[in-house]
């Protein structure tokens, strides 16, 4: 049985929901030849949960990556919490390292995977075994904005150390892998279209409304936003579980629902964060975006510069936002783009999964 050792950051859910659509369909491939080791840290309920089910993944909790520190109630970054991490972060990875190595050595593992720490390539590279990165930005590039570029050298040298690189929708990034790279299309989990469908008839049956996925982050107090647009009855809301709002027309997604990607495919609207995750979900299934404007995410901009002139989008300053009345009132101005359709988005994921397959079979 060939092994693959799976590590996926923990910055939210985005790396998560993504991964599981690649891990789902390698495991549907394998035939039960591959057993897959999935390593993370803050996200391994939620993996966990999502791949139950599935006998040949085994789950292992890893030291959790710096990700970014945010302001309080705020999607804003906090540069002086973050430097003060970074610092802290980077004295520790040489051990994390040598703790991957041995881990590596003792499963005997055939091919490590990222999305996206820069620890598993070192230690993949000491111990003779080929890596890929899976992303739309590292650390070294995202950081950028945040802390001195010389300071960045450990995270750049981390990185070099790819055997190869697919390159997803919104990388700026430099040509990491040593061996080469492939540029991959927007993909996303699955909806299951039964749920789908359940979801419009129980909370839209006259589908007269029009409903809103409102994700702006994780730990984000929606209560912050105008009490007048949680008050337009002609909109349903779809919100986290934690959400403090408590409206007929404000909709707490269930705190034990993993396929949160059934949810966007209900709605009509999806108002987030530039997060790769949730908008490569919107734009899978047709969803025009109202985006939060962050200063600092480079990531945030690079996604941008792929969606304008593609897909249909507006940016949103968070202080506007936190005034708006009618959320309808965006819809006019978003221009119909082009779309990635669910089809493209199972392409992308077997595309994917066929280049792991092949950088396995070449050792």
């Amino acid at each position: 049985m060939t092994t693959i050792s799976y590590y996926i950051s923990d910055n939210g859910f985005g790396h998560a929901s993504r991964s599981i659509a690649i891990i789902r369909k390698i495991l549907s491939l394998s035939h039960g030849e591959i057993r897959i080791f999935v390593c993370g840290g803050k996200v391994l309920p939620f993996l966990r949960e999502s791949l139950r089910g599935y006998p040949n993944v085994r789950f292992r909790e890893v030291a959790s990556d710096l990700g970014y520190k945010l302001q309080h109630n705020t999607i804003e970054a906090d540069l002086d919490s973050f430097n003060k991490a970074y610092h802290e972060y980077v004295r520790c990875i040489p051990a994390q390292i040598d703790e991957e190595r041995v881990f590596l050595k003792q499963n005997q593992i055939a091919l490590v995977v990222s999305d996206i720490s820069p620890i598993p390539f070192v230690a993949a590279n000491q111990s003779g075994i080929v890596s890929v990165g899976i992303s739309n930005f590292t650390w070294y590039t995202a950081y950028k904005q945040f802390i001195a570029g010389n300071q960045l050298q450990p995270l750049y040298d981390a990185y070099k150390h790819m055997s190869y690189f697919v390159r997803l929708p919104g990388s700026d990034e430099p040509m990491w892998g040593q061996q080469g790279q492939i540029q991959a299309s927007f993909f996303c989990r699955a909806p299951n279209q039964i749920s789908v469908t359940m979801l419009k008839k129980l909370h839209n049956p006259e589908n007269k409304k029009m409903v809103v996925m409102f994700s702006p982050g994780m730990n984000i107090p929606l209560d912050g936003f105008g009490q007048e647009m949680w008050n337009d009855d002609s909109c349903l809301f779809y919100v986290s579980f934690q959400s403090n709002v408590r409206r007929s027309n404000v909709i707490r997604i269930p705190p034990e629902e993993t396929e949160s990607q059934n949810y966007v495919a209900a709605s009509d609207l999806v108002v987030t964060k530039p997060g790769w995750g949730t908008v490569s979900e919107a734009v899978s299934f047709g969803k025009p975006l109202l985006l939060l404007k962050r200063s600092h995410f480079e990531e945030d901009r690079s996604l941008i510069h792929e969606l304008d002139q593609r897909y249909p989008f507006r940016l949103i300053e968070w202080k506007q936002m936190t005034h708006t009345r009618h959320l309808r009132d965006f819809l006019p101005s978003m221009e119909t783009g082009f779309f990635v359709n669910q089809r493209d988005s199972e392409r992308a994921v077997q595309t994917i999964c066929d280049f792991l397959m092949q950088v396995m079979d070449r050792g």
